[in-house]
């Protein structure tokens, strides 16, 4: 069994300008942006259980990452998709990563040759011909789109002052 651990981490920049002269103050308006990035890892469901509810589970989201750290180092853990996006207050913005799957969908049933013959002129017939049988063989196909997609919507208020930023995230992986 697969259990997916799925971390999304957002910061909040702000606006700002080297140019500026000295005595003029930061830059704390314009378009308040918010980058999301999210990691898809995959981790046996034992190991998820272990992660999330067991004796010696992490207490805080930095340990956790930190152990699953080090299970993608030993080996235990895949990183399958990171993805990344910035959106401005009130946008929406979207990443993608896209793998194509061909695969066979009909087949050609197996075929064994009546009689198989070398290339020497009046060659005898080979005695077993079932060992130059042809197992099952595609004959179409079609495609898949693997995808890994997030799209966070940033909703920071510019004259908030509990300066709030919400971002609402829709993310997720086929295969």
């Amino acid at each position: 069994m697969i259990g997916w651990l799925i971390f999304a981490m957002s910061t909040a920049l702000t606006a700002q300008d080297d140019g500026r002269r000295p005595d003029t103050p930061p830059l704390d308006y314009g378009p308040r942006q918010v980058r999301v990035q999210t990691e898809f890892i995959e981790v046996s469901t034992t190991q998820l259980d272990e992660l999330m509810f067991g004796e010696q589970a992490p207490a805080t989201d930095g340990a956790l990452r930190e152990e699953v750290g080090r299970l993608i180092t030993q080996g235990k853990a895949t990183l399958v998709e990171t993805l990344m996006a910035v959106t401005e207050s009130g946008n929406k913005a979207s990443a993608e990563s896209i793998r194509e799957f061909i695969y066979p969908t009909e087949f050609e049933g197996p075929q064994v040759p009546d009689e198989v013959r070398s290339d020497a002129k009046g060659a005898e017939p080979v005695p077993k011909p079932r060992d130059f049988a042809v197992g099952y063989t595609p004959s179409a196909w079609e495609t898949r789109n693997l995808a890994a997609a997030l799209t966070p919507k940033n909703e920071a208020g510019v004259n908030d002052p509990a300066r709030k930023v919400m971002v609402f995230l829709k993310c997720g992986i086929s295969q």
